[in-house]
């Protein structure tokens, strides 16, 4: 593109698709889409055609161009693509064929809590994250191998959910003695793992968190294009 037909997309082609797509002319937001990704849209389709125009030697007006521009962005073409076989695609959308809701979308209610059920919460595995699982066995792993050999059995009963006490007959102790070994395998936990151990386990990833944000702001953002 030249520079004067660049000049041209910024000064005039930009401001009138800005106006068009504010003022609505049947431009529509799909999805999570905003106003401001339409406008960078349609000038992404201006410039295309626009390059075009220059590189042809064709005089266009800018009006024209625009107006192309905005009817792509309006039938569901977007700069990086206008397929109406994607399910995601703006053009499948609009044509009715597909929806897209958030993971955050209420689907039902809960009928013990009386709470709204949403749809991530429906499709989420309830399964250990395959890597955390395996970088906690090395941790556990290593822990193990380098203390008493009775901590084992100890760990096993807990994470099964059975009482100390159902390992006093097969380690010939009484219930202080279990006891005492309990304290002695937490202390000596705290000290390869952390004093914050516990606190660590029980945290959630900082990429959850940032998972859950995003998905409430692109629910928002469709509510409101809803609405």
């Amino acid at each position: 593109m030249s520079p004067r037909a660049g000049f041209i997309l910024v000064q005039d082609i930009v401001r009138r698709i800005r106006s068009g797509v504010c003022k609505g002319r049947g431009v529509k937001t799909v999805g999570g889409e905003d106003i401001e990704e339409l406008i960078q849209d349609a000038t992404a389709h201006a410039a295309l055609l626009l390059h075009r125009a220059d590189e042809s030697g064709k005089g266009v007006s800018c009006g024209n161009i625009a107006y192309y521009a905005l009817l792509q962005t309006r039938s569901g073409r977007r700069s990086t693509g206008g397929s109406r076989t994607d399910v995601m695609a703006p053009g499948t959308q609009l044509d009715g064929k597909s929806c897209l809701l958030s993971f955050e979308e209420p689907v039902g209610f809960d009928p013990e809590t009386g709470e709204a059920v949403a749809l991530g919460e429906m499709l989420a595995g309830g399964d250990v994250d395959p890597s955390a699982a395996a970088a906690r066995n090395i941790d556990w792993g290593e822990f193990l191998r380098g203390h008493d050999r009775r901590y084992v059995p100890m760990v096993m009963a807990t994470m099964n959910g059975k009482p100390l006490r159902s390992l006093k007959k097969r380690f010939r102790l009484c219930d202080s003695g279990i006891s005492g070994l309990k304290h002695r395998l937490a202390a000596d936990v705290r000290e390869v793992m952390g004093e914050d151990v516990l606190d660590q386990v029980c945290r959630k990833p900082r990429w959850h968190g940032s998972l859950v944000v995003e998905h409430e702001k692109v629910a928002c953002r469709a509510e409101r294009n809803r609405a």
